[in-house]
């Protein structure tokens, strides 16, 4: 290594690294650029394919007569034997999505009924969990066929 007896080679030496130094700063300032856009278009591509699910779930829905969803909530009208009344006792209890109705117990979904008078004795929500677990998950076929076989909610073979 030839050094100058000035120090120049010295100068030069640090002036280089104090280049790359500042280089390296704006790669790296580059690169946190560069990550937060990623994360900021990875945020608006899962927006869109959950609208995009969104958007294609209500379009089977219709397909079958459905529309699942009123006001940010499941639309529990659809559930064969739950009429607005039954749906606004459960609304209140609580229960406002399909997920919530497939996994309420028959005994509570029971109990707000009966504490709701004697005018909600003759619901019956034994199929309404049923029901419910399908338009859940999306069976819509499943649960038009399903309802067509229902009676006010209830199996012909359970009416007894």
């Amino acid at each position: 290594m030839d050094c100058s007896p000035d120090g120049s080679f010295g100068d030069s030496l640090v002036a280089s690294l104090h280049a790359r130094t500042d280089e390296a700063a704006k790669l790296g300032h580059d690169l946190a650029e560069c990550r937060a856009t990623h994360d900021a278009l990875a945020a608006q591509m899962e927006e869109t394919s959950a609208r995009a699910a969104t958007v294609g779930a209500v379009a089977a829905a219709a397909e079958f007569g459905f529309t699942p969803r009123r006001n940010g909530k499941d639309d529990l009208l659809i559930i064969e034997g739950i009429g607005p009344k039954i749906n606004a006792l459960l609304l209140n209890d609580g229960i406002d999505t399909f997920a919530k109705l497939a996994a309420a117990p028959a005994a509570r979904v029971q109990a707000i009924l009966t504490t709701a008078g004697p005018n909600f004795r003759l619901a019956n929500p034994s199929s309404w969990s049923q029901q419910a677990a399908m338009c859940d998950r999306g069976a819509w076929r499943e649960l038009r066929e399903l309802q067509n076989t229902l009676r006010a909610g209830v199996a012909p073979e359970r009416e007894a």
